[in-house]
């Protein structure tokens, strides 16, 4: 689903609700017999929604645009039931720090400016594919700084 989602994001902006909305209710069907489990599934979906719409209705309050679209909260709920609380906010921080680093070398390149968009679903994820598959180590080396 995750390669799915990128690759339309990608190329239209768009994160179809066709993949997301079945893929929240798979992962939470799959939470029962794998890990998460379902408890840790339910807040990982979430705390991925609720991050993400929080930041929605701020923004739009505070600067009356929209930052992302709904598209990617939906899809962060999908990730969250699938990967946990814990691996989806590395996925979040993650997929901010590559939209980030991307959106820089877009400036510096001269092939945007502060108004262009870049499709935040394309780096979460491929952030939620990095927490899939080394998020632990990640998060226990980054506890081990603080050990």
């Amino acid at each position: 689903m995750l390669i799915v989602l990128f690759a339309i994001d990608l190329e239209h902006f768009i994160l179809p609700d066709l993949i997301t909305i079945p893929g929240i209710f798979v992962g939470l069907v799959c939470a029962f017999g794998l890990r998460p489990g379902p408890t840790d599934a339910a807040i990982g979906g979430l705390v991925g929604a609720g991050v993400l719409l929080l930041l929605f209705f701020a923004w739009v309050l505070f600067r009356g645009v929209e930052p992302l679209g709904l598209g990617d909260v939906k899809m962060m709920a999908m990730v969250g039931v699938f990967l946990g609380w814990k691996l989806t906010v590395l996925t979040l921080v993650l997929g901010s720090f590559l939209g980030s680093l991307v959106g820089v070398l877009v400036l510096l390149t001269g092939r945007g400016n502060m108004r262009s968009q870049l499709p935040f679903g394309t780096f979460l994820s491929l952030a939620a594919f990095i927490a899939s598959v080394c998020g632990d180590s990640i998060i226990a080396w980054y506890r081990s700084l603080y050990v």
